[in-house]
């Protein structure tokens, strides 16, 4: 059968439209009208469940537990903005969003976000499964509450959707491109700035796996960066000489070339990162690094909205989606301000 999400594609009108047009709500000009009723007629559309729920009058609760937005150099931002869209094509759906955020490094700030989340009795609810220990213990807690994990997986935990990118897939596309960039390379090393973080551990050992597998006289080894002071002697870690590979699994590779650039001959380093932020985007248009890889947070955000609602107001079944490992160089950077 086919969904309100299609019929509006087809119409190219949002969702509100069609349900407005199909629930005989709303303004709506008799042109989309037609349009939308004879799309509805001529794909079998049965307003079933939504119908059911929409005279019930019923107000949906979404809860959205977040970093604070000003970290990750905006990353947390673009996943807000892309579940902002889908809070504007859902408003006259009867579903509220509700955000919550957290300083990432305090694992009781984390609890308190949690707690102020659920304490609006929400229907379901999004978020990035950054600590381990603490997000099993809101399960544990809160498993009754529908959950949509976005930015990461974590082992042991099924939640209702799994909206992230495979980290090993990551890991392997990025080995690929480095040799791809430098195939003589002298040593190679990952960088991670959250080593708590299970995608990045996990796109850090499939980089590894990987370019040791194409590679295997090529000295590898993975970087934590603890403190501030870690990265300036990021140099010192890798050897002063020879030609070096660093693949940085997440946003924080500007602050790497940073580091780098201030004590140490930058052109004997083949850098790939990670996201497609303003400060990445810069570096990968003056060729300070090779490549990015790209994660489209404004999609998962969009999505992880737009699965709630299809799962929660619909009653739709539960589907699997992996987001894209996209690969950003110097060639083909979006002229699109965003991160997708």
């Amino acid at each position: 059968m086919v969904t309100l999400k299609e019929i509006a594609d087809k119409a190219g009108v949002s969702i509100g439209t069609v349900d407005r047009v199909l629930h005989n709500r709303g303004r709506v000009s008799k042109e989309n009208i037609d349009l939308i009723l004879r799309i509805a007629r001529e794909n079998g559309y049965v307003p079933n469940q939504l119908a059911r729920r929409l005279q019930d009058n019923r107000q949906y609760s979404f809860g959205v537990l977040l970093p604070a937005l000003e970290s990750e150099f905006g990353y947390w931002q673009q996943i807000k903005e892309g579940i902002e869209t889908a809070r504007t094509e859902l408003n006259s759906l009867e579903v509220e969003i509700i955000y919550s955020f957290y300083d990432r490094r305090s694992p009781d700030d984390f609890l308190a976000a949690c707690e102020h989340l659920f304490a609006n009795d929400i229907s379901a609810y999004i978020m990035a499964p950054l600590m381990g220990d603490a997000t099993r213990q809101v399960m544990d807690k809160y498993g009754s509450v529908p959950a949509v994990f976005i930015d990461s997986s974590l082992p042991g935990i099924s939640p209702l959707y799994d909206l992230s990118q495979d980290p090993e897939q990551a890991g392997r596309t990025a080995a690929r491109v480095m040799d791809l960039f430098d195939s003589s390379l002298d040593s190679v090393f990952t960088i991670q700035t959250y080593s708590s973080a299970y995608n990045g551990r996990k796109r850090a050992e499939a980089f590894l796996n990987a370019y040791r597998a194409m590679h295997d006289n090529v000295p590898t080894a993975s970087i934590n960066i603890a403190t501030e002071d870690d990265f300036a002697i990021i140099p010192d870690m890798v050897g002063r000489s020879g030609r070096v590979g660093l693949f940085v699994v997440n946003d924080g590779v500007h602050r790497i070339v940073d580091a780098v650039m201030s004590s140490d001959d930058i052109s004997r380093f083949t850098i790939i990162g990670f996201d497609l932020s303003p400060q990445n985007r810069e570096l990968l248009d003056s060729g300070l690094i090779a490549a990015v890889i790209g994660q489209r947070p404004r999609l998962q955000g969009y999505e992880a909205a737009m699965f709630l609602y299809r799962a929660i107001v619909l009653g739709q079944e539960r589907r699997s989606v992996h987001i894209p490992v996209d690969i950003y160089i110097k060639e083909n950077i979006p002229e699109d301000r965003s991160w997708f």
